[in-house]
């Protein structure tokens, strides 16, 4: 994936949004997990799920160091250095951790590209061609044509225009998108399709974009130590 985030950008106080998904990565333990903020009282502390990992969990003791990492509206990871208050198990399980004196945000607005695999079908010249989406940004993707199914792609040339339909499994929306095919290659086993994206309409633009954040986000590829088609 290629990625050009700005350089980071000091926050005062980070914007946590209860319910957003969070990367909690607990230091010297060489793991990560997947969690939520469930609340907070700025100053006090930050209220998350924690893992359902047991063995994870019992390196969460008091005043273990955390980095804490998410993606915040706009297109930008956020990340802070924390410590763990405690764990409660009743009536529901949450992790208290520090609340951040200051947090430092990265923008991923430049059209990063990651990786995926998107069961998606191509409409052009009249045929329905199936395949893959197995990279894809907000300005095009790569579809690899079905195994068996490379006859349907056949004819299919560069500079031809042609209409995706794929599902973004990450946020469980539909993608449907004019498109170009830029480049064409043919191999003994498959074929592969270069795709510029044509004339998006601004919300399907910013629900690829956030696609792109999410995936880069939760894979942690997405930066630094706040952390085309």
């Amino acid at each position: 994936m290629a990625t050009n985030p700005s350089p980071p950008q000091t926050l005062p106080r980070p914007v946590i949004e209860v319910g957003a998904r969070a990367i909690v990565e607990p230091q010297g333990v060489g793991d990560r997990f997947l969690s939520r903020f469930l609340g907070w009282d700025a100053e006090r502390f930050v209220a998350m799920r924690p893992p359902a990992d047991l063995e994870l969990r019992d390196h969460l003791q008091p005043g273990k160091p955390l980095i804490v990492r998410y993606l915040q509206h706009g297109g930008q990871v956020v990340g802070f250095e924390s410590r763990v208050q405690g764990i409660v198990h009743k009536p529901q399980k949450i992790l208290f951790i520090d609340y951040p004196d200051t947090a430092q945000a990265v923008s991923l607005r430049h059209r990063n590209r990651v990786s995926s695999f998107l069961p998606s079908t191509l409409v052009a010249d009249g045929r329905e061609v199936p395949g893959s989406v197995v990279n894809i940004s907000s300005g095009g993707c790569r579809f690899v044509v079905k195994p068996g199914s490379e006859a349907d792609a056949h004819g299919l040339a560069e500079g031809a225009e042609a209409f995706l339909l794929s599902r973004l499994f990450a946020l469980e929306a539909d993608l449907q998108v004019n498109c170009r095919i830029m480049a064409v290659r043919r191999a003994a086993d498959r074929v592969v399709l270069g795709l510029r994206f044509l004339d998006l309409e601004p919300e399907v633009e910013t629900l690829l974009e956030r696609y792109v954040d999410e995936v880069s986000t939760y894979l942690g590829l997405a930066g630094a130590e706040c952390g085309e088609s």
